[in-house]
């Protein structure tokens, strides 16, 4: 089924302008609970976000959480050039928002004084949530999530910014399986307001409200969904 105002199919994301009148679809999706869309909620519990990658959608998970959840995030990336072209997208874009009058100077350097770029992985050991959006090949995402389930704490969330990899495959290479999510930004990240969570199979056994939660602050619209082993990766391939 497709949204009758933006023609985005409704299984894969919601269009932000359009959820607050599919409120009886989102909850029998599991994406709401009581009445109306929950967004720009600030208890979400999460004061450290890490993000690993600094290609174009972990940029701009970092600067959405920066920005909007303004928390502080911490951008891991081998490639130090990579490094160098996040900070740089990332300056331009506030920048570019201050000439349209979106944010002002001093919200983007307090955004910029949230985000901080680090080459090793260690430093992420102390973060509250990790978004994972390295390159979408399974050898490079199982290793990066084996080395943070031994880095982090107990309670982190592990989450991957996947499109076709199974989040309970990506689950089965931690001791953590019940705190790994799928947790899919659309792109480019800063413009679409939508985010696709999902859990692997069994679904966790731990509470599940922080990832329902914690999105909200972005500005994010978070339909939750079950585990699916590829998904639609824009919502311009969702319009007929």
């Amino acid at each position: 089924p497709r949204c009758w105002c933006c023609g985005v199919c409704v299984c894969v994301c919601v269009c932000v302008s359009c959820a607050a009148m599919l409120p009886g679809l989102l909850r029998s999706m599991g994406a709401l609970s009581g009445s109306g869309v929950r967004m720009m909620s600030t208890k979400h519990g999460v004061s450290t976000l890490g993000v690993v990658g600094s290609g174009q959608m972990g940029t701009g998970i970092a600067l959405v959480g920066a920005l909007h959840a303004k928390v502080q995030v911490l951008v891991n990336d081998v490639n130090v050039q990579g490094l160098e072209n996040s900070k740089s997208f990332m300056d331009k874009l506030l920048t570019k928002m201050v000439s349209k009058s979106k944010i002002s100077e001093q919200e983007k350097a307090d955004t910029l004084a949230r985000v901080s770029f680090v080459q090793d992985l260690s430093a992420l050991a102390p973060v509250d949530f990790v978004v994972e959006a390295v390159t979408e090949k399974w050898e490079v995402k199982s290793q990066v999530f084996q080395t943070l389930d031994a880095l982090c704490g107990p309670d982190t969330i592990l989450g991957s910014n996947t499109s076709s990899i199974s989040i309970t495959r990506l689950a089965g290479t931690t001791q953590r399986p019940d705190r790994v999510i799928g947790m899919h930004f659309f792109h480019p990240v800063p413009v679409l307001n939508l985010v696709r969570w999902s859990a692997g199979s069994p679904p966790p056994t731990r509470p599940s409200s922080a990832p329902r939660t914690w999105p909200p602050p972005w500005e994010r619209s978070p339909p939750a969904c079950k585990t699916l082993q590829a998904l639609c990766p824009t919502a311009c391939s969702c319009h007929t």
